[in-house]
């Protein structure tokens, strides 16, 4: 299952801009060999004004806004002060306000996958249900990402896969309704990679679906999360291990001492480092091997 975290942490690395309380230019990377208390850092809760503390995903729009996605909402933050929109103020989360996944598309539109309001989209100022077709509208979204094209993918609890395109939604039967999505990731090549509880699925432009699990080499068959690293490979996640997929074969991470590791995130900087987020394992950072 995603992971949750129990309050929110921003390491602020740069001063805040004028305009919206947040920073502008680009981050300057952390020193791993300091501990997170050498560093300046803020820590958010309940107390201090998100409407809940588990946080569930992060992520910022080309205005400078950090959006949070929380159990009792999402929150429009500025660096200083909190805007909050669920059930009581926003119509579009009347059947419930309860956040999953994130994500800012090419456009800077940003996408909220729910519990009970299913796909909401927000921009010019506006939240709007993405309703149609039905099943997604009462969908548990679970994973959101973008493909080089544009195209918006929506993975599901046990609702499906959705491509999203010009703002209509239609359902992907190259999945089984009945799967629990954990991940989704496209590659330059136009290949979609569907993380499950149940393996990872290949989905290519053409040809039939391909599952890839234990017997092809995968840890485990719960797929957790997917990530490329400055390569070009795919890094898989699982609950009992890492892997890599090269050339359309799994092969054990490099350094060899990641294949025990399970993460929930992947993040690969602009100096080619590959920044993963463990569970239980604190951050880890890959580079040069």
């Amino acid at each position: 299952m995603r992971p949750v975290v129990q309050f929110l942490l921003i390491v602020l690395l740069a001063a805040p801009s004028s305009q919206t309380g947040w920073a502008q230019s680009a981050p300057t990377g952390l020193d791993p060999g300091k501990a997170l208390t050498q560093h300046m850092h803020t820590v958010w809760n309940d107390d201090d004004g998100l409407p809940h503390s588990t946080v569930n995903a992060v992520a910022q729009t080309p205005d400078g806004y950090l959006w949070v996605g929380t159990d009792g909402g999402v929150v429009r933050f500025n660096g200083a002060a909190f805007d909050v929109y669920d059930r009581s103020n926003t119509e579009a989360f009347a059947d419930g306000h309860t956040v999953r996944t994130l994500l800012v598309d090419e456009n800077g539109q940003l996408w909220i996958g729910t519990t009970g309001a299913g796909l909401v989209q927000y921009a010019d100022g506006r939240f709007t249900e993405v309703g149609t077709p039905a099943a997604l509208d009462r969908a548990q979204g679970s994973a959101l990402h973008e493909d080089p094209d544009g195209t918006l993918w929506v993975g599901t609890f046990e609702d499906g896969l959705f491509q999203v395109q010009d703002g209509r939604a239609r359902l992907v039967d190259r999945v089984p309704t009945n799967t629990l999505i954990t991940a989704l990731h496209a590659d330059p090549s136009g290949t979609l990679w569907v993380g499950t509880a149940e393996g990872l699925y290949r989905l290519d432009k053409d040809g039939p679906p391909r599952v890839v699990g234990p017997d092809d080499g995968l840890p485990g068959p719960f797929v957790v999360a997917l990530g490329h690293g400055a390569d070009g490979h795919l890094w898989v996640s699982t609950r009992d291990g890492l892997a890599r997929l090269v050339d359309g074969a799994v092969q054990p991470p490099r350094p060899a001492a990641l294949a025990s590791v399970s993460a929930f995130a992947f993040w690969t900087s602009e100096s080619g480092s590959l920044w993963i987020g463990t569970d239980g394992r604190g951050l880890m950072r890959v580079r040069d091997g």
